[in-house]
This record gives C-alpha cells, structure tokens and sequence, in this order.
C-alpha cells in the first residue's frame, strides 16, 4: 500500500512541475490596445457646439464633423494634424467633412470650421446719446473752476 501511495504522490507532483513549467515557458500575448482620442470641436479656433461630430461604428477611425451655425463655412483645418500622414479626407460635402485618421496618429482631433461671421446690423439709425460724456466733461471742468477759485483765495 505504502508503494502504490507513493507511485500516485510522485505522479501528482510530477504533472504538478509539468503544468508550472509550461506555464512559465507559454508565450505572453498583449493585445494592443489603441488609446481613444480626445475629439475638440472649434469654429475659427474657439470652442463651440455649432460643430458635432459622429464616429462611423463599422470603421473607428473615420468621423463626420458638421457645421451646424448660422455663418457661412469657408472651410475646415485640423490643427495639429497633417494631411495625408496623419488623416485623408474621404468626403466633403455641404457643411459636413468626412476623415479618417491613420492608424498610427495618437493626438487629439481638432476639428476647426472657418466660418464667416454674419453681422448683424444696428437695430435703428439713430446715434447713440453721449450725454455721459458730456456730463463727465462738465464735472471735469467745475472742479477745475473750484480749484482755480481756491487756489486764488489762498493767495488772497
């Protein structure tokens, strides 16, 4: 009995040595992982909501950035990014632009709409009052007439 009892110990530890061993010879696999960019949304390089964005589900690298304010767009730049090394444009239309980034760009996305301002006119024709100003002129002056005045009594 003592026999067979150590036949089976010697086993277990044997495929116990076994198992550590090929563990430690397996090769380890790290899946890369792609870090997320940080998309920034600017309209004549400030930031703003009138440009959104959308990340196309069957390709992660391609976006779609639209122009949704009331200025005409003139174009789009992408500060920070080169065209054709790190994106390629894949549409343009409207106010919408279509990009897909490299593989191997890692920065931020900024997507920057050159839009031209409308301006907006004055509401009426009219000047505006400057009766502020005058009253500072006349203060101004009436404090120099009481130090004119004070000084000559002093003088007096």
């Amino acid at each position: 009995m003592k026999k067979i009892l150590s036949v089976v110990l010697s086993l277990v530890m044997l495929i116990a040595v076994g198992a550590i061993a090929m563990t430690a010879f397996g090769e380890t696999v790290v899946s890369p992982t792609t870090k997320e960019p940080n998309v920034i949304t600017e309209v004549n390089g400030k930031p703003s909501k009138a440009v959104t964005y959308t990340k196309d589900s069957d390709s992660p690298r391609v976006y779609t950035f639209t122009y949704t304010g009331t200025g005409k767009l003139i174009g789009w730049e992408f500060p920070g990014m080169v065209e054709g090394k790190d994106y390629k444009i894949t549409s343009q239309k409207g106010n919408s632009i279509t990009i897909e980034v490299s593989d191997d760009y890692e920065g931020d996305i900024i997507a920057n709409a050159i839009v031209e301002e409308a301006v907006e006119p004055s509401p009426s024709p009219v000047s505006p009052k400057t009766g502020a100003s005058l009253a500072g002129v006349a203060a101004m002056g009436a404090g120099a007439a009481i130090l004119a005045i004070s000084k000559k009594r002093k003088n007096d």
